[in-house]
């Protein structure tokens, strides 16, 4: 039976064109299929487990960006079908969410291009 050092490079399992080949695979699979709704769906569809994503991501973050668009066009998915009807629009917000979306609202108070600080109101409680 072989044995290798430690850090030696010959047990590792998976190369950067390894790698390459599985996050591309996850997102033509995204992409092609309706039934992918999330990053663990993209990831099993490839017999992956997301410990095994976390790895690869880990070991060549170049990769990162291809997990990006997975979520990108998991979010697209479900905020189609939740615009339709088809997809409950509370749930599809919760897990668009997931996917990284943000619900920002920012309130910009300016006066004739001036910014200025909105008045305080303070209620006095009723007797």
């Amino acid at each position: 039976m072989a044995r290798f050092e430690i850090g030696n490079k010959e047990a590792e399992k998976w190369n950067e064109e390894d790698a390459r080949l599985i996050i591309e695979l996850m997102r033509t699979n995204a992409i092609d299929s309706d039934k992918i709704l999330c990053l663990q769906d993209a990831t099993h569809s490839v017999n992956l487990y997301s410990s095994g994503l976390n790895y690869l991501l880990d070991k060549f973050p170049v990769f990162e960006a291809i997990k990006k668009d997975i979520q990108s066009i998991v979010t697209a998915r479900v905020n189609a079908k939740a615009l339709t009807g088809e997809f409950n629009a509370t749930a599809s917000i919760w897990r668009m969410k997931q996917c990284g979306e943000k619900d920002e609202s920012a309130i910009n108070h300016q006066n004739n291009g001036a910014s200025f600080e909105p008045p305080v109101i303070r209620f006095k409680p009723s007797e």
